[in-house]
């Protein structure tokens, strides 16, 4: 089984494609199959609304979240090109959704870049090309997504931003505890809490989806993704790498020089 996400989040079903629309054009989920996935909309040019019931609810002008179900639908204003996500999300094995309100302030187009070169990708490759993109979209999302996602979490929202963003870093545990007003052994027992692994695991989770993005994209040597990414050890590195994709760094090497 392959391990999503260290903080016990679990994403199927990863479908990515990109489309354009003209002026009044509507993507219209009533009676299809997409009503029981959500989807990501990202707006390469141009603008759009989502509308509930034919209300019109958020203006995407960027990056939106379109929950799952028939009463929503999306309406161009403008001619337009944008990717689309479908999903499913979830959390101890429970399907989760955010609000249907939620837009990003975060720049994606970088993340929403390497999903869309997934769509090509077949087989073991694509399906891990795809979840590694989509963890690399939230995790630039950042703590106003996962505020959303664990109940809660704004207490260490501050701390977790700021470790996802300096993962590659040795930074003291004790510096994410301090933004946010905490003390370090409260805050690692409220991160625990919400993740179900350790502050330092969480970073070393996020450094090994970085040598995998250096592996299947740069052709790095395994030794050279593992010293870039913050391991100390490449014989840790391997084994880690194991434990979350089921393969070995270099049968992931194999299996990609196939598809290519």
């Amino acid at each position: 089984m392959i391990l999503d996400s260290a903080d016990g989040f679990r994403v199927d079903n990863i479908c990515v494609f990109v489309s354009e629309a003209g002026p009044g054009d509507v993507i219209d989920f009533h009676g299809s199959s997409s009503d029981s996935v959500d989807k990501f909309i990202y707006m390469k040019s141009g603008s759009a609304s989502l509308r509930y019931d034919s209300a019109p609810i958020l203006d995407i002008k960027s990056t939106g979240y379109i929950p799952r179900g028939p009463e929503y639908a999306v309406v161009f204003p403008e001619k337009s090109e944008y990717v689309l996500v479908s999903f499913k999300l979830f959390r101890n094995e429970r399907r989760i959704n955010l609000p249907h309100e939620m837009a990003f302030t975060a720049d994606l187009s970088a993340e929403f870049a390497e999903l869309e070169k997934t769509i090509s990708l077949a087989g073991l490759f694509g399906d891990l090309s795809r979840r590694q993109a989509f963890w690399s979209m939230l995790t630039k999302a950042g703590a106003e997504l996962l505020a959303f996602f664990v109940p809660g979490l704004a207490r260490i929202a501050p701390g977790v931003a700021a470790l996802q963003q300096e993962f590659l870093e040795n930074k003291p545990i004790a510096e994410y505890a301090e933004l946010c007003d905490l003390r370090e052994n409260r805050f690692r027992m409220l991160f625990t809490d919400y993740f179900k692994i350790s502050p330092v695991e969480y970073r070393n989770t996020m450094r090994m989806r970085y040598a995998q993005k250096l592996l299947t994209n740069l052709h790095c040597s395994v030794s050279d993704a593992a010293k870039a990414a913050g391991f100390a050890s490449t014989s840790y590195f391997c084994r880690l790498h194991r434990k979350m994709y089921g393969v070995s760094p270099a049968e992931m090497e194999n299996d990609h020089a196939k598809m290519v």
